[in-house]
């Protein structure tokens, strides 16, 4: 995966996490259950 695409999804990943600040808990921890699996293919 080029290095463009990784920042674009990682970019995306923390949109989803300041959108799921004004989600119920329940959507919060699915969205940094998501942003952490996306962390972890960086690896």
């Amino acid at each position: 995966m080029a290095n463009f695409d990784r920042r674009e999804l990682f970019v995306q990943a923390l949109q989803r996490l300041k959108a799921a600040c004004a989600q119920p808990k329940d959507e919060f921890i699915r969205d940094e259950a998501l942003a952490q699996t996306l962390t972890r293919s960086y690896d």
